[in-house]
């Protein structure tokens, strides 16, 4: 059996009762994350954007204008902008918006719940999707995804995709999204294996776009080009049999030859769950590679009690995707830059939060006098951040960071799901209304059909300008 193979077969035959408890309520908390998310980033300018371009074939806030549409051609509801578009379409914008203020959760692959939800999301409302099968589709995914960009396997995805520029959320995504699709539409393991071949040749990201419109954009790529990929399988479409070996050949020659490591891949499926492991729930809208050492500066600023102006230097490691924005310019950059994150931690006295990425807050002085005590060292660890805190009086304080604030290995944690919930959907939802939305979402698996549902999470979120649209 080849790897394209194993990964069909898998997504094919799983059912919700293979999967562990542990792994579908994790599965459930990030469908729920990305809502969340998306509805803090409704309005905001990646939305704006993408109803104004142009570029979104069918995107209409009518309603009623949708239901002149019927069978494959038809319009779904997009949460976030409260929009209809084609299946496809709607993928992408709800992909972008899930990603737009890289607050959506990490893990397996890369960000992933923001290229499998919308996946869900757009096909649930074309099929019969049931709870419990929007939970395995998302796992299915979650776990092909996972495999093939498995540092354990295939080595470091930071050597494998940062260093060389890939973006592993999209690189990876695009397969993932396939098998959640796939999955959704029920196709037979011989479908599945030609939907993961014509998505893994749509595969795609640059790093060098991150701080940019197109980081996000990389998710709602993904997201389309899987759910494409399916609905193409699903007609006949064909592409080589084992197309991932190709995928994989591309990425890392050398390591894709070895076929140990491909046995490992292939032999781990179902019997090992990635999903278990847990996703990171961010807990300030900012690129992940920031949080452990935000959260050692807030640590040690609680403990030491110390002020903005008795610092003389920071000391942080040297890493490469929040060094890609050293010094800010615009709110999408900050997101990126570990000097703005630590400098707004001990300026503020807090994490930050979105007020922070605002344009209008970028340049604040207060930030902008830490920041410059910001000095970054080379030669980080794999496993962990070291931040040190020159004081002016000579003294010094030392963090190594394993976990950030959020992490999975805290475990767990339905309140602080519906707490971020509830902070995200402020200007879409009523108090009561939030943690309720909230807990529907996490139990997901309980609803007999995922469609009307999901179309009553797009009526709930920001209106395009009818006037426009």
């Amino acid at each position: 059996m080849n790897i394209t193979r194993a990964c069909a077969e898998f997504a094919a035959g799983m059912t919700y009762d293979d999967v562990p408890v542990g792994a579908r309520a994790w599965a459930q908390a990030g469908m729920c994350d990305v809502v969340a998310v998306t509805f803090a980033a409704a309005g905001g300018e990646v939305a704006r954007s993408l109803a104004d371009s142009g570029a979104v074939a069918g995107l209409t806030a009518c309603r009623e204008q949708s239901r002149q549409y019927d069978g494959p051609a038809g319009l779904v509801a997009m949460t976030g902008l409260a929009g209809w578009a084609p299946v496809t379409e709607a993928a992408l914008v709800m992909g972008t918006m899930g990603h737009a203020l890289d607050y959506d959760d990490v893990g397996g692959f890369g960000h992933t719940s923001t290229v499998l939800a919308p996946v869900i999301f757009a096909l649930s409302q074309r099929a019969d999707v049931s709870g419990e099968e929007a939970v395995a589709a998302y796992v299915a995914g979650f776990e092909v995804g996972s495999r093939i960009g498995d540092r354990n396997v295939f080595g470091p995805i930071d050597i494998k995709s940062h260093h060389r520029g890939q973006h592993p959320t999209s690189i990876f995504g695009t397969v993932a999204a396939a098998a959640a699709a796939a999955r959704l539409l029920r196709l037979s393991a011989d479908q599945t294996a030609m939907a993961l071949g014509i998505a893994a040749s749509q595969s795609c990201g640059l790093h060098r776009n991150f701080g940019t419109m197109t980081k996000p954009l990389h998710a709602g790529i993904a997201a389309r080009a899987g759910v494409q990929a399916a609905l193409l399988a699903a007609q006949g479409f064909t592409a080589d049999d084992d197309s991932l070996a190709g995928f994989l050949k591309a990425l890392n020659p050398v390591l894709a030859e070895d076929q140990g490591r491909q046995e490992v891949l292939m032999n781990s499926l179902g019997q090992y769950w990635e999903l278990g492991r847990g996703l990171a729930f961010k807990q300030f809208p900012a690129g992940w590679s920031t949080h452990r050492a935000v959260t050692g500066m807030l640590d040690i600023m609680q403990r030491e009690r110390i002020e903005p102006g008795q610092v003389a230097e920071v000391e942080v490691d040297l890493r490469q995707t929040p060094l890609l924005r050293i010094v800010p310019a615009t709110s999408l950059e900050a997101k990126f830059s570990m000097a703005y994150n630590i400098a707004v931690t001990l300026a503020r006295g807090r994490l930050p939060n979105l007020s922070d990425f605002e344009q209008k807050s970028i340049g604040a002085p207060d930030v902008r006098a830490v920041m410059d005590k910001v000095k970054h060292t080379p030669e980080p660890s794999e496993d962990m951040v070291r931040l040190a805190v020159r004081m002016t009086d000579g003294s010094r304080f030392v963090r190594e960071i394993n976990l950030a604030l959020g992490d999975p290995g805290e475990g767990f944690d339905r309140t602080a799901i519906i707490r971020k919930f509830d902070i995200c959907a402020t200007r879409q939802l009523d108090p009561e209304r939030r943690p309720m939305l909230a807990a529907e979402i996490l139990d997901l698996s309980s609803l007999t059909k995922v469609g009307p549902f999901v179309e009553s999470l797009a009526e709930q979120s920001v209106h395009l300008r009818p006037t426009e649209y």
